[in-house]
């Protein structure tokens, strides 16, 4: 793989988030809409991410559109498909948007379990595949459309275990939902805690299928295990109410977080005693101070009104697709289904200066993940999900062979 730096300047405009121009395809008549496909979950546990990543990309669009479009003021529309629940029929999603609908870019199918059915209709078509994608697979496909701004599996756990041991946590209990990505996570812990001299005993890590709700049997194991922490991998706001409650009832003293799922909204519909001090590691939270975050807050309140609030599953799909369109204007074309084009896109995509909603300017290996220097951890206090602090990161705690100093972030 090649891992050659290359060292980009940090935007230094917070509104530069916001400054979105386009692109055209030389098929198209000047004026023709560039399409992005949104592939997204429309039931199950993944219902809520899936109206939070289609309300994402409708505000980026609605933003762009809003300040010229791009590519000499060419309109952006979103064209949605169901993402479903297994990889064909995401598959079959991917297909129906690009055959039927010859969209430009797949925003979606999500998650590590569909990142393949995904991943192969984007070749076939040579577009840009930014899905929310957490699992480590992707990144090792070396395909030069990948896009991604949400935190790997590496890039959540490598932090957290830090964090644990220096908070001076002494024994975990992992209880994780049974998919592609944990299995990852998994992988990394085993690797650290694991070691004779690791300063944090795993006790246990514990999974549960996919669709479960009522976990009583796997956290009745956890909590007869006494242990200091439960680090749970649940990625279900439904999941962690539940699991929360039944922590209440065994009485269990100790700490616990959740995925990032866990949303103000939820948080408002739970007693405050199920969920004061739990914690959870985010790919981005709400932070005013940091100008390019309030201003991504602003869009969205004018969006949605007063008292909306984004959470992580908007906040990357809404960064990705505007770091996307970004990429086309600076490349020049949209890509046209062609080799060529997704080259230059993919070129363009590793030369552009642009700032995140996170406040910090991204910079893309050449997987075609973003590497940000920090992410937020949160905490519940007083009914209110608050930054707790920012973990620093590095570029190695995003993908294993980049040094440390990789373009000196």
């Amino acid at each position: 793989m090649n891992t050659q730096i290359t060292r980009r300047k940090f935007a230094t405009l917070a509104t530069s988030t916001l400054a979105l121009p386009y692109l055209s395809r030389a098929a198209f008549a000047a004026g023709d809409a560039i399409k992005i496909g949104m592939i997204a979950p429309t039931e199950g546990q993944a219902l809520k991410d899936g109206r939070e990543y289609t309300k994402g990309l409708e505000t980026a669009i609605q933003h762009v559109n809003e300040t010229g479009g791009i590519l000499g003021g060419r309109p952006v529309e979103m064209v949605f498909a169901s993402q479903g629940t297994t990889g064909e029929t995401a598959r079959s999603a991917a297909l129906k948007l690009a055959q039927r609908e010859g969209v430009h870019a797949l925003v979606g199918p999500h998650w590590a379990d569909t990142a393949p059915a995904g991943l192969s209709v984007a070749q076939r078509y040579n577009l840009p595949f930014a899905p929310d994608q957490g699992g480590m697979w992707l990144y090792d496909q070396g395909y030069p459309g990948t896009l991604g701004l949400s935190c790997n599996a590496r890039a959540r756990t490598m932090p957290q275990l830090r964090w644990l041991e220096e908070k001076g946590i002494e024994s975990v209990v992992m209880l994780m939902v049974d998919i592609d990505y944990n299995r990852d996570v998994e992988k990394l812990v085993r690797e650290r805690w694991e070691r004779a001299d690791s300063p944090v005993k795993l006790l246990d890590i514990i999974y549960y299928p996919w669709g479960s709700t009522q976990l009583d049997t796997e956290l009745t194991k956890a909590v007869g295990q006494s242990p200091d922490f439960i680090w749970a991998e649940e990625w279900s706001a439904q999941v962690a109410a539940s699991m929360l409650k039944k922590l209440n009832d065994l009485n269990y003293s100790g700490e616990v977080s959740v995925t990032a799922d866990l949303t103000q909204d939820d948080v408002d519909n739970m007693p405050t005693e199920l969920t004061e001090g739990v914690y959870s590691k985010m790919d981005w939270a709400p932070d005013a101070s940091v100008p390019a975050n309030a201003a991504f807050l602003d869009l969205w309140t004018a969006k949605y009104g007063e008292g909306a609030q984004p959470w992580r599953s908007a906040e990357v799909i809404y960064a990705q697709s505007v770091f996307l369109m970004r990429a086309m204007d600076l490349a020049g074309t949209e890509g046209n289904g062609r080799p060529d084009g997704l080259e230059a896109i993919s070129k363009a995509m590793r030369e552009l200066e642009w700032v995140a909603p996170t406040g910090d300017a991204v910079v893309l290996s050449d997987r075609g993940l973003g590497i940000l220097p920090r992410t937020p951890l949160v905490q519940v206090r007083g009914g209110k999900i608050e930054i707790d602090k920012y973990l620093d990161m590095t570029p190695n705690d995003w993908l294993a062979e980049l040094p440390d100093d990789w373009a000196k972030l």
